[in-house]
Order: C-alpha cells, then sequence, then structure tokens
C-alpha cells in the first residue's frame, strides 16, 4: 500500500491523502475522527462496517461519518482519494453544522453511498485542489458544501422523518417561526408559541436540533432566502426583505457565511 498525504493544515478543515492498494490489500480504519470521503478513481473496493459491506467501483464515492470503524479491501488495484474535514474550523462564524453537518448526524448512519450526481461533485472538488491556482481555497470549499448539500436533499425524506417525532412544544415553535420567516421574531416570541419558559426553549433546541433558537431561526430564514433565489421571480433585495433581514449587506454577509458564495454567485451557478 502507498500512502501519501497530499494536503493537511491547521488553517484549512480538510486533509487530503492518497492510497495506492493492491489487489487483495486491506486498510484498517478504527474510527474516523472526523467525516470523510473516499473517493475511487480507478478499481474496485469494498468498504465493510460491523453489519454491511458494500462495493464501490471506478468513480464512486461513499461519505463515512465520524467515529465510524470499517475496512476498505482493494477488490483489484486501485487509487483512491481519502478526504476528511474538521466540523470545527467549519462551525466558526457559520451556519454550516446547523445546514448539513447536524442533519447528517441526525441520520443516525456510518455512511451514504454517493449518488452519481454527489460522485462527480466531489471529483470536481478534488481536481479543483491545486494549491498552484488562485482562489483553489474557495473552490474546494464551496465544492465541499456542495456535496454535503446534495447528500442532505437526497436524504430529506429520511430527515423528514426525523423531525417528525421531535416535541410536540418544539414543533409548536418551529411552526410559528416559519409562519412568520419575514418577520423580526425574538426569543421570548418564540418561547411563549411552545408554552414554556426562554430558558426550556433554549434548552429543546439545543437538544433536539443542537442549535441555539436564534441561530435556527437565522438558518430558516436563509433556507427561505435560498428557495426564493432558485425560483429567480423576485431580485436580491425583495428577497432580502422577504426573508426578515434589515440590508442587503446584512443578508449577503450571512447568505456567505453559509454557502461560501453571495446570493447572487449562488443564483448563477444554480447551486442546490
Amino acid at each position: 500500500m502507498e500512502k501519501k498525504l497530499l494536503f493537511d493544515s491547521a488553517l484549512f478543515p480538510l486533509q487530503v491523502t492518497q492510497l495506492i492498494l493492491s489487489q487483495k490489500e486491506d486498510f484498517s480504519v478504527m474510527g474516523f475522527s472526523r467525516p470523510s470521503f473516499i473517493f475511487v478513481h480507478r478499481g474496485s473496493i469494498s468498504v465493510s462496517f460491523q453489519s454491511s459491506r458494500l462495493p464501490l467501483h471506478s468513480s464512486g464515492a461513499i461519505y463515512i461519518a465520524r467515529n465510524r470503524k470499517c475496512c476498505v479491501h482493494a477488490d483489484s488495484d486501485c487509487e483512491l482519494t481519502l478526504i476528511s474535514f474538521d466540523e470545527e474550523l467549519f462551525a466558526q462564524g457559520s451556519l454550516v453544522s446547523q445546514k448539513y453537518l447536524i442533519p447528517l448526524a441526525r441520520l443516525g448512519s456510518d455512511y451514504s453511498v454517493l449518488s452519481k450526481r454527489g460522485a462527480m461533485g466531489l471529483e470536481k472538488m478534488i481536481d479543483s485542489m491545486d494549491e498552484a491556482a488562485f482562489g483553489w481555497e474557495l473552490k474546494a470549499l464551496a465544492g465541499l458544501l456542495e456535496v454535503l448539500g446534495i447528500i442532505c436533499y437526497e436524504n430529506q425524506s429520511r430527515l423528514s422523518e426525523k423531525e417528525d417525532c421531535q416535541d410536540p412544544r418544539l414543533r409548536r415553535m418551529l411552526d410559528y417561526m416559519k409562519s412568520h420567516i419575514g418577520e423580526r421574531l425574538c426569543l421570548e416570541d418564540i418561547a411563549k408559541e411552545g408554552c414554556v419558559s426562554v430558558r426550556e426553549a433554549s434548552r429543546l433546541f439545543e437538544k433536539e436540533l443542537g442549535s441555539s433558537v436564534m441561530k435556527h431561526f437565522l438558518f430558516m430564514r436563509l433556507e427561505k432566502a435560498k428557495c426564493l433565489l432558485e425560483k429567480g421571480q423576485m431580485n436580491v433585495s425583495e428577497i432580502c426583505l422577504a426573508s426578515g433581514f434589515e440590508s442587503v449587506s446584512h443578508f449577503s454577509t450571512c447568505f456567505r457565511r453559509v454557502y461560501a458564495m453571495s446570493p447572487s454567485q449562488f443564483r448563477r451557478k444554480g447551486f442546490l
């Protein structure tokens, strides 16, 4: 087995490793400490978890949740790229964890096999990681967020089932927030709708959603804005007001923190 670390930095939340395995070689993982992807450039592998064994072929990819044990077996000579990312660095100053990482964690799965679209997005992200190219870091991060977005989108029905099991008090508060998405709500208003104290409302959101009440409301407003951008029937200023933001500059700043691009760039890209 040949193993080569292609990129790792304390200042950048991605670690990229190239693996070359000969047929019948195994690569055991006692538990990825970070969420990770495996992309197969050539050859075929099998990825084994405690209760399942998954075949992956050339141009295939898999997402592996953090702290999962698995074994990679080379069914033929193969070349792989292993990508892991630091959740803590992604979470600083953004809502990436609320949009992608927490929903994925709530699925409770060891892994998610990427669709053809997701695998192509991951390959594109890998190809963009050329340190000699200007702005490659932003392209790599945007690519990673796109792939995570595809996984969440394709598992939407399972995520909805998780939400159906939430505390009815939390459900009432979420429904209230959705119906007042364009208004300026305060924590007291939201807690009152759930018939709970401010402290209990905060506890429920942290327990069930891994977020504070107001951060989750901001995330909901950004989701609303994203949907309006995708429809293409309103300009950015109109979407800003419809989503409850006081100014376009504040809206753009919040949007960029989550999606790694401005609202206008998002619309042009047709991002999920």
